[in-house]
């Protein structure tokens, strides 16, 4: 097969198991896009050390729409070790 990834890694697991049940009974949230984004961005904001030039240079975004982005997702200021007000 070409193109598709053949190994599964522990990230690309859940955190938690999904029971067929909660499926079935619509009582699993299945992840939006909004949400995928702002764990990616959290992410990157452990890896990077919290330096916004760093984090926007990875994200491939400015630090402008970092800002933006991270406002909009609600993180806290006080869990962070930069301001998010430019």
């Amino acid at each position: 097969m070409t193109g598709i990834c053949s190994t599964i890694l522990l990230p690309n697991l859940p955190e938690e198991p999904v029971r067929l049940t909660d499926v079935l009974n619509n009582n699993y949230h299945y992840p939006t896009s909004k949400d995928m984004e702002r764990e990616f961005i959290l992410n990157t904001l452990r890896q990077a050390n919290e330096n916004p030039a760093q984090i926007a240079k990875l994200l491939e975004i400015s630090v402008r729409n970092l800002y933006r982005k991270l406002e909009a997702y609600e993180v806290q200021s006080s869990t962070l070790r930069f301001s998010i007000r430019e």
